[in-house]
């Protein structure tokens, strides 16, 4: 797993383009925590139930809190139940703070519409990536600069939070 992770942050030192694989948990805790000690600007997470195995580890949890004192926005949409329990007290926690100048907002939305879609997407400031074709097969590729895949996902993902209110979807962690 050192291998993984070493290669991953090669990859974004470099801000190479090459597409890789990340499909297993292990992989997607590793890219998830790159994007959040990265971003600069916006994390945005369209995902089937926030795994708590990926979201509550301490990797991704230190990263997230750090993201958010750098003053990164954190958009997070869940199609079933949330898991990530330490992740989402996290986020309130940090939401209230008058220091913290990141934002986190996470919706749970099981509506068909957005229920329906089989994809699971991070996208880290239109720039960096994590697609999984199937949410229920953890087969995923992902990339720390592809701008035009990355934006392409990201306008999708918008796509998907402008509806939120209108879906009366439950918001879990909002400012």
């Amino acid at each position: 797993m050192e291998d993984y992770e070493d290669h991953v942050q090669t990859l974004f030192d470099l801000d190479s383009d090459r597409i890789f694989s990340n499909g297993m948990e292990e992989h997607a805790l590793v890219i998830l925590s790159e994007f959040f000690k990265r971003a600069e600007a916006s994390v945005l997470i369209f995902c089937k139930n926030l795994l708590s195995n990926v979201y509550d580890h301490k990797k991704v949890t230190s990263a997230l809190v750090s993201a958010l004192r750098r003053g990164v926005d954190v958009k997070v949409i869940v199609q079933e139940g949330a898991e990530a329990v330490k992740f989402i007290e996290l986020a309130k926690k940090y939401n209230l703070d008058p220091e913290i100048s990141g934002v986190i907002q996470i919706f749970e939305c099981t509506d068909q519409k957005i229920s329906k879609v089989r994809q699971n997407i991070a996208i880290m400031d239109k720039k960096a990536f994590r697609y999984e074709e199937d949410k229920d097969e953890p087969k995923a590729l992902a990339s720390a600069n592809q701008p035009k895949i990355a934006n392409s996902l990201s306008q999708d993902f918008m796509g998907f939070w402008s509806i939120l209110e209108r879906l009366q979807c439950k918001c879990i962690v909002n400012v």
